[in-house]
């Protein structure tokens, strides 16, 4: 997880305006994969590949214990 300071940054390195238009990168693995949130509704939690530009493809959790769950047992 980002913290607050470096979400911005993160959003504009990783190109999210561009890539997902519609959400903010709240964190990501430290190996290519981008924790999303939407903008307008941020009850379900995606985990992408930086590479993937379609969030249709992306894992969806219903919260963050879940993802970060679904993150430690894959590693």
């Amino acid at each position: 997880m980002y913290s607050t300071d470096q979400i911005g940054e993160r959003n504009k390195t990783y190109e999210i305006d561009k890539n997902f238009p519609d959400y903010i990168s709240i964190g990501d693995d430290s190996g290519g994969g981008l924790i999303l949130i939407p903008k307008q509704d941020s009850k379900k939690f995606y985990f992408s590949g930086s590479g993937n530009p379609f969030i249709d493809d992306a894992e969806t959790f219903e919260s963050i214990e879940k993802l970060t769950m679904a993150l430690i047992n894959n590693v």
